[in-house]
């Protein structure tokens, strides 16, 4: 009988010592992505006044200037010189600088019409108005128009760079229809200069 019990106890011991093996390693990991996650910053605060770089040809740079403190830039999905996606509130901002159009620059009905296209691709379920003319801060003309898409109603704009050299596209989303940020008020984030201004 004493040798019964001392084999069944002596089974029991393996058993639990996997379930604390066990119970310790999802510890870790909770505890190893809380620290990773810690560590790398979802998102950066960013400032009134504050420029995000979005590169050039050369010629001409394209800046974005934040008119308003409350914006946040999403750091995974932002790539300085080129593209940012910025969050306030239920607002989703992303700014990017497709590639150059090379030797031959499309004009900006071209360019809309590429703007439409990429829209549609990334999803089909998108609705485009009538573009509108919009001017930026530094006098740049260009287009915007409402956009409907499976993530709700937002704004697109579509300013090409003074030398036609590149564009700057705007996507806003998560207006839901109330007040916020219009074309035009997004269309002066983005200031166009010389490259040499830039240093």
């Amino acid at each position: 009988m004493v040798v019964a019990q001392e084999t069944a106890s002596g089974r029991a011991a393996p058993r639990w010592i996997a379930v604390g093996i066990a119970v310790a390693m999802i510890a870790l990991v909770t505890v190893g992505w809380s620290l990773v996650n810690a560590l790398v910053p979802g998102r950066t605060a960013l400032t009134a006044g504050e420029e995000l770089a979005l590169g050039g040809d050369g010629t001409t740079r394209a800046v974005l200037v934040l008119p308003d403190d409350g914006w946040e830039a999403d750091v995974a999905a932002s790539h300085p010189d080129r593209s940012y996606r910025l969050h306030r509130g239920p607002l989703v901002l992303d700014v990017e600088r497709p590639g150059e159009a090379g030797d031959e620059s499309p004009g900006t009905d071209l360019r809309w019409e590429g703007t439409r296209r990429v829209l549609l691709s990334q999803d089909p379920s998108t609705r485009v108005g009538e573009p509108s003319p919009v001017v930026s801060a530094d006098g740049t003309e260009g287009l915007a128009a409402d956009v409907n898409r499976a993530r709700g109603p937002g704004t697109v704009v579509l300013l090409p760079s003074p030398d036609g050299g590149y564009a700057v596209r705007m996507l806003l989303q998560g207006t839901d229809g109330g007040p916020g940020t219009g074309p035009e008020d997004l269309a002066r984030m983005i200031t166009f200069s010389e490259e040499a201004e830039h240093g």
